[in-house]
């Protein structure tokens, strides 16, 4: 959407605004007064430090951020300096969106970071330093700006989704509303027009859109233990995006794909494995190296977000799983207990820390010291973990509750039962996402709800989910509704088939049906979904 800053005035209007800037050339920058406090800036810096740890990339330092009451260059990223700023005057502008405010920041902020991410100022700098080679006077002819500027648009709007923050689809009304508040003029030199600037933002906002979906898809099927299917998903958005939120989904996917091969005897107790939210094996290969190298590849997963966020303390949770399983009891208590446990409680998530104290409690275990697993799991269980409470029953004999095989017909969700016999899968023509060329996404919004359906041609296979908003205003067939307890939940519908966790709560998973579950709100929304063969 932007340029880079090069406000010489032999090259520049003097209307140039400097929209959603990044900046390698400080010196030739406006003296820039600084706002330093009040619910302005206590606002948008609050945004700016979700954004960064959303993105979960630590291996850099982190760029400041500032706020502004010049009015020239909206935002920008200065890599000298090292600083996203936003201006005051752009700021208003945002609050004109009402109850979209926050997106619309989170957006233009995201918009920077991603410059910054994904080293947009690494060709001009090298193309400026050796305009005295050929390679250097190539790479400045070749110099796409749009490029740039289009990656940044979509990219920082899924990092603002990633964030928590609504999506932002008013990015052309946005850039209308700024080049009024700026007094600027539609065409400006060596500046695209207005008109095409809002077309890049529509296109921008629709890949940023499809990115949202794959990403959804992937840890709903990840839930619901579709794996082959939710590794497809995982590895198509890694290619345009990486963070530590994914490689620990991922790892998670692969852990849990692995303890599909463990008897009951090997594995007694439920793993607190988290997501940051049956396969046919086959009977020819060897189980044992086939599950080994599955909980390997999970563990180069949660080394990449790791590596991406040292303090994250979930993938250390996830890893210490994975270690337990390879039966490396001596490192698996180590990145539980040195690295994971400390890392939750001074990252104040309570979830974390309880799940932590149930692996703990395995290991403990697996040592043959039984006491200490009790103690852990009560340790666990003082902090609400429910999960806990399943594991104390599996040490003291009492044997849970069996999992429910039901199958939930008459499930339905915006009158749409996806069991039904009478349920022909319909969709969008111009929302169909192509992974492979065997695979594709389609997908149709209802009312209060969203289905997607992953389609694989060749196989003649499709897998459907339907998935509620947030503000959903029914309830399921056994009047389950938003804001309702785990415990209400499993009354109704008894011991889930799999329970998943998350820093936030539980995903409860039945045979067609799940329930994602607030730790401290209840019921968020729920799902049901399907598996048919074609033809």
């Amino acid at each position: 959407m932007a340029n880079e800053h090069d406000p010489s005035s032999e090259e520049r209007s003097a209307n140039d605004p400097g929209y959603f800037r990044y900046t390698d050339r400080p010196d030739q920058a406006p003296q820039l007064i600084p706002i330093t406090s009040g619910e302005k800036y206590q606002r948008a810096k609050s945004i700016y430090d979700r954004l960064v740890q959303a993105k979960g990339d630590f291996r850099y330092p982190i760029p400041d951020f500032m706020m502004s009451r010049n009015e020239r260059m909206v935002a920008w990223m200065n890599y000298d300096a090292l600083l996203v700023g936003l201006e005051e005057k752009a700021y208003d502008v945002c609050l004109q969106f009402g109850d979209q405010a926050d997106a619309a920041i989170a957006t233009l902020l995201g918009h920077e970071l991603t410059h910054y991410y994904e080293k947009h100022a690494w060709r001009r700098g090298f193309a400026a330093n050796f305009q005295d080679l050929e390679i250097g006077v190539k790479l400045d002819k070749i110099r796409d700006n749009v490029l740039n500027e289009t990656q940044a648009d979509y990219l920082g709007g899924f990092l603002a989704y990633s964030a928590g923050f609504s999506v932002f689809d008013k990015t052309p009304d946005f850039m209308a509303a700024v080049y009024k508040a700026y007094g600027l003029p539609d065409e400006l030199a060596n500046y695209p027009s207005l008109s095409d600037r809002k077309t890049l933002a529509q296109r921008s906002g629709e890949r940023m859109k499809e990115l949202i979906t794959i990403q959804n898809m992937a840890n709903w099927m990840n839930a619901v233990a579709s794996f082959d299917e939710a590794k497809l998903y995982y590895y198509y958005i890694l290619r345009e995006y990486q963070s530590r939120e994914l490689y620990n989904n991922l790892g998670v996917l692969l852990v849990r794909e692995a303890l599909q091969q463990f008897t009951s005897e090997e594995v007694k107790f439920l793993f607190p494995l988290e997501l940051d939210l049956a396969a046919d094996r086959g009977g020819s290969r060897d189980l044992l190296s086939d599950r080994k190298a599955l909980l390997q590849e999970a563990v180069l997963n949660f080394d990449y977000a790791i590596s991406l966020d040292p303090d994250y303390a979930l993938a250390y949770l996830n890893k210490a799983c994975a270690y337990t399983l390879l039966g490396d009891v001596a490192r698996a208590k180590f990145y539980a207990e040195t690295e994971a446990y400390h890392r939750a409680i001074a990252a104040d998530q309570p979830k974390v820390v309880g799940d932590t104290e149930i692996l703990l409690g395995i290991i403990a275990y697996r040592q043959k010291h039984e006491n200490l697993t009790r103690d852990y799991f009560n340790k666990a269980i003082a902090k609400n973990n429910s999960l806990a409470a399943v594991n104390l029953k599996i040490l003291t004999g009492e044997l849970p509750a069996p999992p429910s095989h039901e199958s939930f017909f008459g499930e339905s969700i915006d009158g749409i039962d996806l069991l039904s016999d009478d349920y022909q899968p319909g969709f969008e023509e111009d929302l169909t996402l192509y992974l492979t060329n065997e695979v594709r996404l389609l997908q149709s919004p209802e009312a209060n709800s969203h289905i997607y359906i992953h389609h694989n041609r060749v196989q003649q296979y499709i897998f459907c989910i339907q998935v509620t908003g947030p503000d959903y205003p029914g309830t399921t067939a056994k009047q389950i509704k938003i804001g309702d307890s785990t415990e209400k939940i499993i009354e109704q519908y008894g011991t889930p088939l799999r329970r998943l966790g998350s820093p936030q709560g539980d995903i409860l998973v039945y045979n067609n049906l799940f329930f994602v579950v607030d730790a401290e709100h209840g019921l968020g929304r729920w799902g049901t979904y399907m598996n048919r063969r074609l033809g």
